[in-house]
């Protein structure tokens, strides 16, 4: 009985021994298995972008050429409807049918519907956040750059056709032609761009060299566009631009080289993907693969052991004096094993906590892996939107100077390019503070007294018909604020509450109020300071009242909608928020506040 016993529980420290020696390599072969899940997971969503893509792409070049596919729309109205909903781009989905089903015959419309349901799915399938070089840009042609390549010579074509039909074309028809070429031309040199990055990236180039050369016989038409506007009067332009007796033919074949180019880079990518899942796969089972051996040897050396054990105990019987003698050097080892099992024990804890560490640095650097994706992106619009504006602002300066005094009659049309100048340099401003990141730099200064500044700047540039009025109760207490940022929250607010009472101010008969005006004002409350901006305008409707600040909803026909998102983001950096107090008829209230002490800073 007593050598059973004391069987049984060699074989129970045995086992322990051999369980704390196996939990760490299970736990980190957890880890790996749920990382590699986790790859695979990613890869996948990307394959659902593809998929959504491929049932989108036919209807689009079909659109393109004003024969739309009823089987294709069939197929991605029937296919297409569960993957946008795992995407998360529903509403974009249901936008792009109804137009289809609208507007189906309006090649531009049809298009450009398709084009933004693209676009909006990149980003939720992942294929804009693919980690490899390759199929990073690979997927931008497919889910962005092919179609809006598309959308431009589809606009082009619009325009040619129209000249063609007519047999004239005004001057102004004449300037939307040759932008609308430049556009094409533009986009053909950024996918160019892109696919000779992503070829750069490959480990065959070659594979690339007959999509480059598609790229390169494309960009013949709006050349021979561009060429035409050497013509010596407009009719000229029409002749030049309808001398193909093939018009018809020639749209044909490049929407198949966009279609084969777009072909190529989807089928790549696809093939890449699929690679690399297979990849993963196959590390997927050769880490459960060694994980079983492990525990399997583990588990058999264990049973091993322990039949040894046991052959053995007949030995101990005999020799049982033998043993007595070796029970002090038994304890002692006995003692030095457990001595090991404690060390084990907090190893297997070090390695938890340092496995935690491991997973959390990991997470944080995929975090700011994208993160730097999407700043490099608004960087990128910011630098090409910009130097563009910079160009049309100096040659609209240099115009003014020139015709000035000679009355020409063109001063009203300088003043609309100078004013759309500055209304797309505003949108791009709403765009950088949306996306910006950066922790805010607060300073303590006299609100009342910056404030007056910026509203003294900024009355301005508001219409004329706009009166201010000022209500500053602080005096001279010191607020923490960024300067920088809190500016940009008033001149968002100010210029909504102008647009609201007078729209752009050229119209009296379009004003809302009969002596439009905005009222300042600034408070001490308990929970800190306060800052409203109060207009005697028509309201917000209850239905507009709940979604204001989401991004990119707006009422107006102009505007990016990301103003007064960029006002909460604004606030709550700054440890606050924004109040709204509105009815139809009764004009609307937004007051800024936050609090006096944020971030060790103390206001006197």
């Amino acid at each position: 009985m007593t050598e059973a016993l004391a069987s049984r529980v060699a074989g129970l420290k045995l086992g322990g021994i051999v369980g704390v020696l196996l939990l760490p390599m299970l736990v980190l072969s957890f880890l790996m298995v749920n990382s590699i899940r986790n790859e695979l997971a990613f890869a996948r969503h990307e394959m659902k972008g593809v998929e959504l893509s491929r049932l989108v792409m036919p209807v689009a070049f079909g659109a393109a050429l004003r024969d739309i596919d009823t089987k294709a729309i069939q197929n991605l109205r029937d296919q297409g409807e569960a993957i946008a909903d795992e995407l998360g781009v529903s509403a974009e989905f249901s936008t792009a049918l109804a137009v289809l089903l609208t507007y189906g015959s309006d090649t531009r419309y049809a298009v450009e519907a398709l084009r933004n349901l693209q676009v909006e799915s990149s980003t939720p399938s992942n294929i804009i956040l693919d980690p490899f070089a390759e199929t990073y840009h690979l997927g931008t042609v497919v889910s962005s750059q092919g179609v809006s390549l598309l959308s431009n010579f589809t606009h082009l074509w619009t325009l040619e056709s129209r000249a063609i039909r007519d047999g004239k074309i005004s001057q102004h028809e004449a300037a939307r032609l040759l932008l609308a070429a430049g556009a094409w031309q533009d986009a053909q040199r950024r996918l160019k761009a892109t696919l000779m990055t992503a070829r750069k990236a490959a480990s065959d180039p070659a594979s690339y060299d007959s999509a480059m050369k598609g790229v390169d016989e494309m960009a013949e038409h709006p050349d021979r566009v561009a060429e035409a506007f050497s013509a010596a009067s407009t009719d000229e332009l029409v002749r030049q631009i309808s001398t193909n007796d093939e018009f018809g033919g020639e749209a044909r074949h490049l929407v198949s080289d966009i279609e084969t180019l777009w072909s190529f880079s989807a089928n790549r990518f696809d093939a890449l993907l699929q690679e690399r899942i297979e990849v993963m796969r196959l590390r997927l089972f050769a880490l459960l693969a060694i994980a079983v051996a492990a525990c399997l040897i583990g588990v058999g050396g264990a049973a091993l052991m322990f039949r040894s054990t046991l052959r053995r105990l007949d030995q101990v019987k005999l020799a049982h004096d033998r043993a007595e003698a070796a029970r002090f050097d038994a304890e002692i080892a006995t003692a030095e094993v457990q001595r090991v099992n404690e060390d084990i024990i907090r190893l297997n804890a070090d390695l938890a906590q340092n496995l935690a560490m491991l997973r959390e640095a990991q997470d944080d650097n995929l975090r700011k892996g994208k993160m730097a994706q999407l700043g490099q992106l608004t960087a990128t619009v910011a630098h090409e939107l910009r130097n563009p504006l910079g160009a049309v602002r100096t040659s609209a300066f240099l115009l003014e100077r020139k015709v000035k005094g000679k009355g020409l009659g063109i001063e009203a049309q300088l003043e609309r390019i100078n004013n759309g100048v500055t209304r797309c340099d505003n949108i791009i401003s709403q765009l950088l503070d949306f996306a910006r990141t950066k922790a805010i730099q607060p300073e303590t200064t006299a609100l009342d007294d910056w404030l007056s500044k910026l509203v003294e700047e900024e009355a301005q540039k508001l219409p004329a018909a706009v009166a201010i009025e000022c209500d500053f109760n602080l005096g001279d207490l010191d607020v923490p604020f960024d300067p920088a940022r809190m500016s940009r929250a008033v001149i968002n607010l100010l210029n909504n509450a102008s647009e609201a009472l007078v729209g752009k101010g050229e119209d009296p008969s379009k004003y809302t109020a009969r002596f439009p005006l905005i009222r300042i004002s600034t408070t001490r409350t308990l929970r800190g300071v306060e800052l409203a901006v109060s207009d005697n305008g028509p309201g917000i409707p209850a239905d507009h009242a709940e979604k204001i600040f989401e991004p990119l909803f707006t009422t107006k026909n102009f505007g990016t909608g990301l103003g007064l998102s960029a006002v909460e983001k604004i606030l709550e950096q700054h440890g606050g928020g924004v109040d709204v107090n509105t009815a139809p008829g009764k004009g609307a209230t937004f007051t800024l506040w936050w609090p006096l002490q944020r971030a060790g800073v103390i206001a006197a």
